[in-house]
């Protein structure tokens, strides 16, 4: 089998750098569009390897489907948190649609779209991020703005 070969590998170079291998930690995912299997467990040596649907790595969601849209829901999910966080100061009336705009550009949006620059852009996610972007440029503007900001 093909996985236990890159266990094999992977181990062997761990101890050539006198590491240990975390069993909690280590974990391993098939990604394919068909085909979906049962997960399993694949033990290798002592070692006893689960596979799991999606994980966090860098910061960024990967998922077994390569699909970039539990992604993006995710980004959005922070975004909020960081907007509604922020609420407060970008309602503050005294404070001028210019600079709610560039604390937008500055704090809100790069949540969201830190590491966009690997996603494979199909029309559903780029729908998704557009509908975003335009919900909150309504909020800080109240009303919608077709200038590019």
């Amino acid at each position: 089998m093909a996985l236990k070969g890159t266990f094999h590998e992977f181990e062997e170079a761990a101890y050539e750098l006198n590491l240990k291998v975390n069993e909690d930690k280590t974990v391993y995912m098939k990604t394919s569009r068909k085909n979906k299997e049962e997960n399993f467990k694949v033990t290798f040596r002592d070692h006893s390897y689960s596979s799991v649907n999606q994980f966090k790595y860098l910061g960024s969601l990967a998922t077994d489907d390569n699909k970039v849209e539990s992604e993006i829901e995710a980004r959005i999910a922070a975004e909020n948190r960081c907007y509604f966080s922020l609420e407060k100061i970008l309602n503050f009336r005294a404070l001028s649609k210019r600079i709610r705009v560039v604390i937008y550009k500055t704090i809100v949006r790069p949540v969201v779209i830190f590491g966009e620059e690997t996603w494979p852009l199909t029309r559903k996610p780029e729908q998704m991020l557009n509908s975003w972007e335009k919900k909150v440029l309504r909020r800080i503007w109240e009303g919608v703005l077709e200038n590019g900001v």
